[in-house]
């Protein structure tokens, strides 16, 4: 199924190659404003590909997404140049191939910075301008599609005073003990 997304703007971490880039064509071929960003260079080229074969209005920026002032800056040039956040999908992830007894504790570190502090930067970023955008009534999405399934899915109702930001579950760190994860403004959830 084709939706319209003419006119909505969507966020995609991790969106220079594999899951990241067929997400990114899928908005493209929906007629959305797409934010594209990776640490890695080759984010330009696979945007540029896109803007070529769905003459899609795309911005594709490098970001660490595991840096707050970065995650930050990111969401304000979102907001800058489109005026609007609908959709927020945490793509970026990292895994580590090393046997578990011999993982070195920095590259374990590498895995929570990227696949769960990450999420709960870019989430909380975008939840902001997302509840900005409406005054407070949004209707925006912010997905974290995992490895194993796992997503967390949440849709703005208004902002609501003193959310369980804690009870995240991003994705990364749950074990694979919930198909979703919870909600990160208590309140706002619909499955």
């Amino acid at each position: 199924m084709i939706r319209d997304f003419s006119g909505k703007t969507v966020v995609i971490t991790g969106a220079c190659r594999g899951i990241g880039a067929g997400i990114a064509q899928r908005f493209a071929e929906q007629g959305a404003n797409l934010v594209m960003t990776s640490n890695a260079d080759r984010v330009h080229a696979t945007a540029e590909r896109l803007r070529q074969q769905y003459a899609a209005n795309i911005l594709a920026l490098n970001a660490d997404v595991t840096d707050e002032a970065q995650v930050g800056d990111l969401y304000r040039q979102v907001w800058e140049t489109f005026g609007s956040i609908d959709v927020s999908i945490q793509n970026a992830g990292v895994i580590t191939i090393d046997r578990f007894d011999q993982m070195p504790k920095s590259d374990f570190e590498k895995v929570l910075a990227v696949n769960t502090t990450a999420v709960w930067l870019c989430c909380r970023e975008a939840a902001k301008y997302m509840v900005k955008q409406q005054g407070g009534q949004a209707d925006q999405h912010l997905v974290r599609p995992g490895a194993a399934r796992i997503y967390l899915y949440a849709t703005l109702r208004g902002q609501q005073n003193g959310g369980d930001w804690h009870y995240a579950k991003p994705g990364a760190g749950t074990g694979g003990s919930s198909h979703h994860g919870k909600c990160l403004l208590s309140g706002h959830h619909r499955e």
